[in-house]
Parts: C-alpha cells; sequence; structure tokens
C-alpha cells in the first residue's frame, strides 16, 4: 500500500513532463491519463494498474485449474490479458467483468483487438462470444510473447519456427 505522502510525492513527479521536440526540450506539460514516458517508475506503475484491473474485474471468476493445487485465471504481459477458462460461459462471464469494470475506470476494450482461441480441446458448449455487441473472432493461432500458440498442438509448431530462426541466425554469423 502506497502511503498518502509517497502517494503525493509520486503524483507531483509524474504528472509532469517535458519532451524533446525538434532538438529542443518542450515546455512541461501535463499527463491526464497513461504513465509518463521514459520514467522508470512507468512500468512498475502499470504493473499495479494492470493488476487492479484484472483482481477487480475477474474476482467471482473461476479460471481453470492445473494439477490438484493449482489455479489461475489470467496471463497479463504490458498491455496484454489471456483469460484462461474452462467453458465458452466461463468466458463469456469473465468479458463481461472486464467490460463492467473497464468501463467504470474509463478503460475501453476493443472488439477488434480481442481474440478467442481454444487451445488443446473444445469445450463442449461452444457459443459465440459477445463484446460490446460485436461476436468476438476465433482463431486457430496468434503470437503471445514471442511464441505462436496454435488451438490444435501442444507446441511443435512455436518449437520449429524458433529452431528455424536459430538456425538462420547462425548460418548468418558464419557467413
Amino acid at each position: 500500500m502506497v502511503s498518502h505522502l509517497n502517494f503525493s510525492i509520486l503524483s507531483k513527479l509524474i504528472t509532469a513532463q517535458q519532451d524533446p521536440v525538434y532538438g529542443e526540450v518542450s515546455e512541461p506539460f501535463e499527463i491526464r491519463s497513461g504513465v509518463q514516458q521514459r520514467c522508470v517508475l512507468s512500468p512498475t506503475l502499470f504493473n499495479y494498474a494492470i493488476d487492479w484491473f484484472t483482481t477487480n474485474a475477474l474476482r467471482e471468476f473461476p479460471g481453470i485449474t492445473v494439477g490438484h493445487n493449482f489455479s489461475d485465471k489470467d496471463l497479463d504481459y504490458t498491455d496484454d490479458i489471456a483469460i484462461l477458462g474452462e467453458t465458452f460461459a466461463d468466458i463469456q462471464f469473465a468479458i463481461n467483468e472486464l467490460q463492467h469494470v473497464a468501463s467504470q475506470i474509463g478503460i475501453k476494450v476493443k472488439a477488434l483487438k480481442t481474440k478467442i482461441l481454444t487451445a488443446g480441446f473444445a469445450p463442449p458448449d461452444k457459443i459465440p462470444i459477445v463484446l460490446n455487441g460485436d461476436i468476438l473472432e476465433e482463431v486457430e493461432s496468434f503470437k503471445y510473447l514471442g511464441a505462436i500458440i496454435i488451438s490444435t498442438d501442444q507446441g511443435e509448431a512455436d518449437i520449429k519456427i524458433r529452431i528455424d530462426l536459430a538456425c538462420q541466425t547462425f548460418n548468418r554469423l558464419n557467413a
């Protein structure tokens, strides 16, 4: 938890920014949303905000169970969030909750940037997932943190691509 004094110091530190423009430094300008660019605190503050957002939105969401004692609801990296659910109904519930919390704090979840991928098996309750009245696109694969996730395999395609890229790099070093 951040104390009131620390919050005041942080807010004064990061609410104004000066940037280089055509070789000169701009006048200070107020930052009203987002985080200050090139500030060492920005990634940490952004992570706190995303964590708060997903924790509040997914409070009642069951997520998935892995093994006997581990469950998870989401994977987050910068502004990408992968929701983990066992049924389409669960995913629709999570999407609704994310949208609800997002609308309360001024964030817009865009249907065009939101995809559905069924990995490993198809849940029996397949239904269209809807966000803001738009049916979300279901994809067979997507890239997440540099890895290619494909709905029908256990990572073989991604491993093959990584081996091919390593071979290409090695060959360039020897050229």
